[in-house]
């Protein structure tokens, strides 16, 4: 049986504005450790190429890793990257973006669990979970971050109107004794004041 041909990656040096990132892309690079790669570079030069793979448009890559490594570069002024040039189609692509983020930054939960939804559409859930080191538990978990809450029941809204009222001081009583009894903060305002209105609407008994 012959070998299986291998591909073959290329370095080269590519325009920073030949560069596209990755969409959907889940890593997001944490500011503290951002700062430190910036510093590096700015005092060695030095950086892991970043990973790519060329475009349908001649001349054009998309980023695969080191989005934010490029980012970094356009800030200190340079014009292009070293990137590793990996000849591969988009199916090949998905799997590379989502194992390379997850493996090595801290990917955003939505973007990442489309990512998931993606690997799964292709490779099915057993091996995209082996691809991630990730248990069906925790798959189901991280997909969590795709549901929607349920929209809140609509309230059904009540037209107020102000309403001046003149009572008899003998009401006036009955009401002010209405608002001590409702006044103990188990009740919604509207509640109190309508209990009140309502107190206020019956004759105060008699006294003997």
């Amino acid at each position: 049986m012959p070998a299986k041909k291998l591909l073959t990656p290329s370095l080269r040096r590519i325009p920073l504005d030949d560069l596209a990132v990755r969409s959907g892309s889940a890593n997001r690079m944490p500011p503290g450790v951002r700062r430190s790669i910036a510093d590096q570079i700015a005092r060695t030069g030095l950086y892991p190429p970043l990973i790519v793979r060329p475009r349908r448009r001649p001349g054009k890559f998309e980023v695969l890793d080191g989005a934010s490594r490029a980012d970094v570069l356009a800030e200190l002024g340079h014009v292009s990257a070293r990137c590793e040039v990996w000849p591969i189609g988009d199916r090949q692509a998905e799997v590379v973006a989502a194992t390379i983020n997850h493996l090595r930054g801290r990917p955003s939960a939505e973007p990442f669990a489309r990512q998931i939804q993606r690997l799964i559409r292709l490779l099915g859930q057993d091996r995209t979970g082996k691809l991630l080191a990730l248990s069906p538990a925790a798959i189901r978990q991280r997909l969590m971050a795709l549901e929607k809450p349920e929209p809140a029941r609509q309230l059904k809204t009540i037209d107020l109107h102000p309403v001046t009222f003149h009572l008899p001081a003998r009401e006036l009583a009955s009401l002010e004794q209405a608002l001590a009894t409702f006044s103990d903060g188990s009740r919604k305002r509207g509640e109190l004041l309508m209990a009140a209105v309502r107190a206020a609407k019956s004759p105060a008994p008699d006294k003997e």
